[in-house]
């Protein structure tokens, strides 16, 4: 049987554009905890619940998504 092993990150954002945090804090999770195959957020961590902070188009987020997982995965 395999292990798999999930983390929860509980950050204090501030609402608004989150993704450069959220991003160094998963690099540094992953980092610290190799082990580590997923890492799961809040659903409202990018933005935050205020409308005015949300994006129309994904393209942002996902460039820094991939982008986060060529850091972890090449270093």
């Amino acid at each position: 049987m395999s292990h798999f092993s999930i983390a929860g990150l509980q950050l204090k954002l501030e609402s608004g554009d989150n993704l450069d945090v959220i991003s160094k804090h998963i690099v540094k999770t992953k980092k610290r905890f190799p082990w580590v195959d997923m890492i799961v957020l809040t659903e409202l961590c990018t933005y935050g619940p205020e409308k005015n902070t949300h994006r129309v188009s994904p393209v942002r987020p996902n460039i820094i998504i991939k982008n986060c997982a060529k850091t972890i995965t090449y270093g």
